[in-house]
């Protein structure tokens, strides 16, 4: 597994984020909905996660936002270099457990790069 922070970067700003929402790729799936973007100077993939409160209470976003990263990081080494990624979770998540979570990423990174 690689090691945080040192593989991939995030995203941290707002309108990095609302790029993504406007010009990105989607990948769309019953918990998540995946936003990606090739950068044009390349470099480390980076990482923004999106959980709004209509998930649930505050313990229910932070965990569905670990779920999010830990699948994230489980599938980097398969990311292309270069890309901007934004996970939305979708409500439905917050009754999943991390394996369903994990395979929907997966479906959803699947469903992304493969139209690249």
């Amino acid at each position: 597994m690689p090691r945080r922070g040192v593989d991939y970067e995030r995203l941290r700003l707002v309108s990095e984020y609302n790029h993504l929402y406007k010009r990105g790729r989607r990948a769309y799936g019953q918990l998540v909905v995946v936003f990606g973007q090739k950068k044009p100077q390349g470099g480390l993939p980076r990482l923004g996660v999106s959980v709004s409160r209509k998930v649930g209470k505050a313990v229910v976003r932070n965990r569905t936002k670990r779920f999010l990263r830990e699948s994230f990081w489980a599938f980097l080494s398969e990311i292309p270099s270069g890309w901007d990624i934004v996970i939305c979770a979708r409500p439905l998540i917050a009754s999943a457990s991390f394996s369903e979570v994990r395979g929907e990423v997966k479906r959803a990174f699947g469903r992304l790069f493969r139209a690249n």
